[in-house]
């Protein structure tokens, strides 16, 4: 007699297997990652809920927000409105938290995400354009940076937009024309079940945006939990991560429309989030998760997180292959879930989602 009971099991354990191998294995669970640092590293002091997003000047001045209310158990008065600077060229002055003078956005109500800087030097002012998510609302505020100010951030404008739906990251090329990502597209509305749904099941709902003089439009769709994004010295190419996917791709940019022409997508093995480009080099560094579970566990303080930075470096085919090489890596001891890497004349800092931030210097510096 036929059990059918016992070829349903076996055949429901043939399918249900490997693809929970596949999603163990996929999420590195089990698997023991060695530390590694490019020379000495520390952790710089002050810092205790998060440096989301670092962006440089060309001189070595770096901004960076504070973390992410959503994913941080930590202090939430720490959350509030806090953008930061640190300076690459006195490095032992640590990090500075910057005053913001506005009119129209309170600290209370300010919570910064995405940042990137444009560099006005005709003016030799520091334009900060930084993504908000207050009040059930997406933003980009822009601010200014005056050197003879180095404490302060003048609040200048808000910007807004009906395509504006859930803000990751932003790639400046002036005030007034930028890009954005919108990581997932549901999650105004039931911020679970998007990241079920969205994250869980790659769903093609996430889109980037090109804002220019107050127009908008989508410059890439149908892609799935696109995150950070650089873009090139010259603007012809824009990077941009998806944390689903475990890929960072290449798109060519029409300057005239805006649009954005898919040319690779890098598979590179882990999970990634912010994105950096070395103007001098042409090299980016990726911060990604190598265990994605660990980030949900960590964010409710169940267990330390592993984050880790790569840098790749493109071959000569314009980004048709790249060389993938870990420049970072630590399993808790100085920093949990990297969410950021950056350069700058042999130094690196690194951010976290709800942490600390690190600085580390080679030993040939």
């Amino acid at each position: 007699m036929i059990n059918f009971k016992s070829i349903v099991v076996t055949v429901l354990s043939a399918i249900l297997i490997p693809k929970i191998y596949l999603w163990l294995t996929s999420n590195a669970v089990g698997v023991q990652f060695y530390n590694v640092y490019p020379g000495m590293c520390k952790s710089i002091p002050g810092i205790v809920c998060g440096s989301e997003k670092i962006t440089v000047t060309s001189d070595g001045l770096a901004f960076f927000t504070s973390g992410m209310k959503g994913a941080s158990n930590c202090d939430h008065r720490y959350l509030h409105g806090r953008i930061y600077l640190f300076d690459f060229k006195d490095p032992e002055k640590g990090a500075t938290e910057l005053f913001l003078k506005s009119n129209s956005i309170l600290p209370s109500s300010f919570s910064p995400h995405g940042m990137d800087l444009f560099e006005d030097l005709k003016n030799n002012l520091i334009k900060l354009l930084v993504i908000n998510h207050a009040n059930h609302s997406e933003s980009v505020e822009v601010f200014i940076f005056k050197r003879s100010e180095p404490s302060y951030l003048d609040h200048v404008k808000t910007l807004t937009d009906k395509k504006f739906v859930c803000l990751n990251d932003i790639a400046v090329i002036n005030e007034n024309i930028f890009y954005v990502t919108n990581y997932l597209k549901y999650c105004q509305y039931n911020e679970f079940a998007s990241l079920l749904f969205e994250i869980g099941l790659k769903m093609p709902t996430s889109n980037i945006v090109y804002y220019n003089e107050g127009s908008t439009l989508v410059a890439a769709d149908g892609y799935s939990s696109l995150n950070g994004i650089a873009i090139s010295k010259d603007f012809s190419i824009v990077f941009v991560s998806s944390t689903a996917n475990n890929t960072l791709s290449v798109f060519k940019r029409e300057a005239k429309s805006g649009k954005l022409l898919l040319h690779n997508a890098i598979d590179i093995s882990y999970s990634p989030d912010n994105v950096y480009i070395d103007h001098q080099t042409g090299f980016l560094y990726v911060a990604v998760l190598k265990k994605p579970l660990h980030f949900f566990l960590a964010v409710r303080n169940l267990t330390l997180n592993t984050g880790t930075g790569i840098k790749i470096v493109p071959d000569s085919n314009q980004w048709k292959n790249a060389d993938v090489t870990e420049v970072f890596h630590d399993n808790g001891q100085l920093i949990q879930s990297a969410s950021m890497i950056v350069f700058y004349k042999n130094q690196y800092l690194i951010g976290s989602v709800y942490n600390t931030l690190v600085y580390c210097r080679t030993d040939n510096i």
